[in-house]
């Protein structure tokens, strides 16, 4: 089960830079979606939170750890585009209610992405989180993700130690899904061993 989530899904939609003219006319939700997730990838977020207000709808990207407040929809806008996600994941759309989720694919500037759509309900509304998964890409080295040399030869002694274990904990309740995969990648290759690993996450999220 584990092994089929990492594959990558066959793409369901590839985002361009710039679709014709006639195209974001006839299609402007679909637009709005692909511009999303093209400005969520080139930010390097983790996921996109689609939020209903009482008179509009905001669109928050989670980047390293914080979400940011990217766009300011109208109400009906975002109920559409909520919309057009949960088609994509293979939601119910008649339901608004209970919670679902679903995963769907797609290609955004060259690069295949697993995208994990989940919406819940809300006092103002349906609201929607979409996390983005690169099944093949590349891991950074613990030094890219902000580590010392020393830092890096501590955690790669540690981590192939015959026994013992080692807590990551993220700063906030905002970063373990990110600390996680983060941390999941290079211990893979810090390590000929098999870890046993163990996250538990925080339920709510600001």
């Amino acid at each position: 089960m584990v092994e089929e989530k990492q594959k990558a899904l066959e793409p369901v939609i590839e985002t361009a830079a710039e679709p014709p003219e006639p195209e974001t006319k006839e299609h402007p939700i679909a637009y709005i979606a692909n511009s999303i997730l093209d400005k969520a990838v080139s930010q390097r977020t983790s996921d996109i939170h689609i939020e209903p207000k009482e008179t509009n709808t905001v669109v928050r990207f989670r980047i390293d750890g914080d979400l940011m407040e990217i766009f300011t929809l109208k109400k009906n806008t975002g109920t559409k585009l909520i919309s057009r996600f949960k088609v994509l994941g293979g939601l119910d759309i008649a339901e608004k209610r209970k919670p679902q989720d679903g995963v769907f694919a797609a290609v955004i500037d060259n690069r295949t992405f697993n995208l994990r759509v989940a919406s819940t309900s809300t006092t103002n509304g349906e609201s929607v989180v979409i996390r983005l998964l690169e099944p093949y890409g590349k891991p950074k080295e613990l030094k890219e993700l902000g580590m010392t040399d020393k830092q890096v030869k501590t955690l790669t002694d540690l981590a192939n130690r015959t026994s013992g274990l080692i807590l990551w904990a993220a700063p906030n309740v905002t970063t373990p899904a990110i600390m996680d995969a983060k941390a999941y990648m290079r211990f893979s290759d810090l390590t000929r061993k098999s870890p046993k690993w163990f996250v538990p996450i925080f339920p709510f999220q600001r």
